[in-house]
């Protein structure tokens, strides 16, 4: 294979961890910044407790919570230097 070949290859798989960070990054936070900029526009008696606007909020808060590990877990299934090192631990574990 020649360099220029295994660049490409580089480049290519750094492309689409790129593009599935952005797209977790978008489905975790969008949700959540789309209920921020509507609440101040809904009636009071729709984003009291209780509401089913409280629950989406809930939901939303909790699914931007888990972009903070949705990065190192993209990262580390698609590194392959990451997943040879975590399989020397264990096989040194066990």
């Amino acid at each position: 294979m020649t360099a220029l070949t295994t660049q490409v290859k580089k480049e290519l798989k750094a492309a689409k961890v790129a593009i599935i960070m952005i797209l977790a990054f978008s489905i975790t936070w969008m949700p959540f910044i789309h209920l921020r900029s509507t609440e101040k526009y809904l009636p009071e008696h729709l984003v009291s407790e209780g509401t089913t606007f409280m629950t989406a909020e809930r939901v939303t808060l909790v699914m931007f919570t888990c972009s903070t590990f949705i990065n190192p877990l993209v990262y580390s299934l698609l590194n392959n230097e990451f997943q040879a090192e975590v399989r020397r631990i264990v096989s040194r574990l066990c």
